[in-house]
């Protein structure tokens, strides 16, 4: 579904894919390859909201006035609000980034963590807990990882989400 807010429509570019019950409200811009997946809300009302190329955004998520890098992954029932995520990151699924918090490139934030308002997270950071804390760097793993999940969603988008036309 997509839902002009204040004047703006959603621009999604013809190679990004989205689930027919993904909801894209107001000023959001997906970008090549990028995907929205079942569910996910993603609704720019202020600053926008911009997609990264080959992003994914998973079931149920949440992005309020947000900015995705490239091949970010978030994962299942995140929420994103007034955030900006940096290039190659995965937010984990249920992880929470509250307004204001900036992730570098290369992060991990873990599956249900709690990134508090106006947190600056440095790049190639591992990120976990409630309240989120710094615990270390992303390692070859971690990354290796991150790289396969944002492969696999790039892969799989094309053989089960459509278009939009």
């Amino acid at each position: 579904m997509v839902f002009e807010i204040k004047g703006k429509s959603p621009a999604v570019h013809p190679d990004a894919r989205v689930a027919e019950t993904a909801v894209l409200a107001g000023d959001v811009v997906l970008e090549a390859e990028s995907s929205v997946w079942y569910g996910a809300v993603l609704r720019g009302d202020e600053t926008g909201v911009r997609v990264g190329a080959g992003s994914n955004v998973q079931d149920n998520a949440v992005l309020h006035n947000a900015r995705l890098g490239q091949r970010v992954t978030v994962g299942h029932a995140a929420v994103v609000d007034c955030c900006e995520i940096g290039d190659e990151c995965l937010i984990g699924s249920s992880a929470s980034l509250l307004r204001g918090a900036a992730v570098g490139r290369g992060c991990l934030i873990a599956a249900g963590a709690v990134v508090t308002g106006d947190m600056v997270i440095p790049p190639d950071s591992l990120v976990m807990g409630v309240p989120a804390k710094i615990r270390g760097p992303v390692t070859d793993e971690h990354r290796t990882m991150m790289r396969r999940n944002a492969d696999k969603y790039l892969r799989i988008s094309k053989e089960e989400l459509p278009t939009i036309e």
